[in-house]
C-alpha cells in the first residue's frame, strides 16, 4: 500500500469517527482510532524495514525482517516493540505505549471490572487531541520513511544512469 492509499484510508475512517463523536459516541470512536493507530504502526514497521533492507542488502548482506502478513497477527504492544527497534523517537513510542495502556484497560477490563461507561466515554473524549496528534505523528513518520526510500532509489537510478553513459 503506497503512502497516498494510507492517507486516503485514514481519512475515510476518520470521517466515520467524526460522525460517532458528533453523536457523543467517544468510546466507539476510540475503538476506530485504535484501529487506525495499529494500522499505521504496522505500515511504519513495513516502511522501516524496507529502508533497513535496502541499506543492508546494498552491503551484500541479507535482511529478512518481518513478514507483512505476520504483522497483522501481532498485538499493538508487540507492534510498538517492533517499531521501537528502529524508531528512536522516544516521545512517539511513549505516547503509543500510553494509548495502548488505556486500550488494554478499556478492552480487557470493561466487562469484568464493570467500569462505568460514562466515565470511560468521558476519558475517551478527553483523549481526542492526543489521538489526533499521535495519528498525525505516525503519518509524518511513515512519510519520512517513504521519503528516505525514494531518495535512495533516486540516487541509485542516478548512479546507474552515470554508469550506462560511460
Amino acid at each position: 500500500m503506497d503512502i497516498l492509499e494510507i492517507f486516503d484510508r485514514v481519512d475515510e475512517i476518520n470521517l466515520r469517527v467524526k460522525e460517532l463523536e458528533r453523536k457523543s459516541f467517544y468510546l466507539e470512536g476510540f475503538y476506530l482510532r485504535i484501529q487506525i493507530i495499529e494500522f499505521l504502526v504496522q505500515r511504519a514497521i513495513v516502511h522501516q524495514e524496507e529502508w533497513v533492507r535496502k541499506l543492508i542488502n546494498r552491503g551484500g548482506l541479507k535482511y529478512i525482517g518481518n513478514n507483512e502478513e505476520a504483522l497483522k497477527g501481532k498485538t499493538l504492544g508487540e507492534l510498538i516493540g517492533l517499531l521501537s527497534e528502529h524508531c528512536k523517537d522516544e516521545q512517539l513510542i511513549s505516547r503509543l505505549n500510553g494509548i495502548n495502556s488505556f486500550r488494554k484497560r478499556i478492552v480487557h477490563r470493561l466487562l469484568e471490572d464493570k467500569l462505568p461507561l460514562g466515565s470511560i466515554d468521558n476519558e475517551a473524549k478527553h483523549k481526542l487531541l492526543e489521538y489526533e496528534r499521535l495519528i498525525n505523528k505516525l503519518l509524518k513518520y511513515i512519510l519520512s520513511m517513504s521519503g528516505k526510500y525514494t531518495q535512495s532509489l533516486k540516487r541509485k537510478r542516478k548512479k546507474l544512469s552515470k554508469n550506462l553513459t560511460r
